[in-house]
């Protein structure tokens, strides 16, 4: 079973949003990128679920913004895709016949 439910995962996607909105500025794409880069890193130390909730969420979007901007090399794609993927596997997500399955499509 899930620790997240589909309330905190939606509130917490629309606050990592907010907060990588606020922190793009006027940073180039690229540095934009190594920010969001650098919080997934940085989020390891933090094990708390909602923490590595959040940490999901940075993943998420710094694969979607190479996806449309490019700057990453293929191993760390395959790096954050994979600790995204462990990140919902530790936190009892499954791949189907959950209310968050969709997250794995997501990623």
């Amino acid at each position: 079973m899930p620790l997240w439910t589909l309330a905190t995962v939606e509130r917490t996607r629309r606050s990592v949003a907010t907060v990588l909105a606020a922190a793009r500025g006027d940073a180039s794409l690229d540095g934009h990128l190594r920010y969001m880069v650098a919080r997934v890193m940085i989020m390891s130390a933090e094990p708390a679920p909602r923490r590595q909730l959040a940490r999901f969420f940075h993943a998420l979007q710094a694969l979607e913004h190479h996806a449309l901007h490019g700057g990453l090399g293929e191993q760390h794609v395959a790096d954050l895709a994979r600790i995204a993927a462990n990140i919902l596997h530790d936190h009892g997500v499954p791949e189907t016949g959950s209310r968050l399955d969709y997250l794995h499509g997501d990623l």
